[in-house]
């Protein structure tokens, strides 16, 4: 039924417009019934309906499958979003893995050991629920959410699965975008609470004006036509054949029950459906959101720690091959008149001899023999 809005809306539209014209022209002209003013403008009028009524139709037609298209485009792209978002959050916690452990994605025990460590990194997640001060709606969505996610893991190949990780969070060569695998399915059939409150109203109000518009157009485009018949002088009036009203009036009750039920039970299902699902996504989406920039800040200050730990090991290394690596020579003999004084003296030695001191001229100011750095 809810096709049949384009075809409904523009017969209203374009009775709205023609109809009234005929009258009101036909009423300042003075034309009266069977004359040909009457027949010429009768037909300029039928016209105009078609000429209303065709293109106000494929624009309602467009309109309608623009929104549809628009609506589950939106839900298309926050469901990729949703896949990405899972998807990176689990590459997270493998990077931590990696760079714990050493890893290789090849081999059945490594890739088995990487899904444990994300499965326990998961249930820390639960865990950590209770101790967190949060609304207890939001405390169970995350519960939810965290251990559907859990469940999904547990049920894979390990390899497969990591190796799909990785190929979905590894750019390729020509920097295409890598297509995710679609992890919200995983949600799709989980009832994430507190849903959105179905408006019984507003699905009342939606059916009411649908019964309004379809029952409006049926008898009002049926008695306009019926008055520029009358006008041109075709028969005299729907009073003079009753069945005609009474088939439009019976139409017109029956296309509008049917219009108003049909728009209340699309606009309840939307808001049970659509726009529960996208209530859904979006709370995933804040959720793991949250949860990836936390093990992200981890993740980075891990990779702080061991890019610290592996400078001061370098330095280590360092120190022990220039101390092995250097040979060792006899200490330089410090004349002995030297450690009994507070004074430093620069020492050049040649062949293990060193130069004389030169000392200081008679006349120097003691200013200069503070500036030399001894005391003669």
């Amino acid at each position: 039924m809810q096709s049949l809005k384009p075809a409904i809306g523009s017969i209203g539209t374009a009775s709205g417009v023609a109809w009234p014209t005929f009258g009101m022209y036909s009423s300042i002209l003075g034309l009266t019934a069977g004359c040909i003013g009457t027949y010429i403008l009768g037909s300029t009028i039928i016209g105009l309906f078609f000429l209303v009524a065709i293109p106000t139709c494929v624009i309602l037609y467009k309109n309608l499958y623009s929104q549809k298209k628009a609506d589950a485009q939106h839900f298309q792209e926050t469901q990729a979003k949703i896949n990405k978002l899972i998807s990176s959050f689990l590459f997270t916690l493998l990077q931590r893995y990696q760079l714990e452990n050493s890893f290789d994605n090849t081999t059945d025990d490594d890739c088995e050991a990487a899904m444990d460590y994300i499965i326990k990194k998961i249930n820390l997640e639960i865990n950590l629920l209770n101790e967190r001060e949060i609304p207890s709606s939001l405390k169970e969505q995350k519960h939810q959410l965290f251990v559907t996610m859990r469940e999904y893991i547990k049920n894979k190949q390990p390899q497969k699965f990591i190796n799909i990780l990785i190929k979905e969070n590894t750019p390729n060569r020509n920097h295409d975008e890598v297509k995710v695998k679609n992890y919200y399915s995983i949600f799709a059939k989980q009832p994430f609470s507190p849903t959105i409150p179905i408006s019984i109203t507003h699905c009342i109000q939606t059916g009411f004006l649908e019964f309004c518009g379809a029952y409006g157009t049926v008898l009002g485009g049926t008695a306009g036509a019926a008055g520029l018949l009358a006008g041109i002088g075709v028969f005299s009036g729907i009073a003079a054949i009753p069945v005609i009203g009474w088939v439009a009036a019976g139409t017109a009750l029956l296309l509008g029950l049917s219009m108003a039920i049909s728009s209340a039970y699309q606009t309840y299902q939307k808001s049970k459906v659509y726009e529960q699902k996208l209530a859904q996504m979006e709370s995933i989406h804040s959720i793991l959101t949250e949860t990836k920039n936390t093990q992200q800040c981890a993740l980075s200050y891990a990779k702080g720690r061991a890019d610290v730990k592996r400078e001061e090991r370098d330095h280590h290394e360092t120190n022990e091959n220039q101390s092995i690596h250097l040979p060792a020579e006899a200490p330089i003999p410090i004349p002995t008149h030297c450690l009994s004084t507070n004074s430093f003296f620069a020492y050049s030695y040649e062949k293990h001899t060193p130069f004389a001191v030169q000392q200081p001229a008679e006349d120097a100011t003691r200013e200069d023999s503070n500036h030399i750095g001894c005391t003669v």
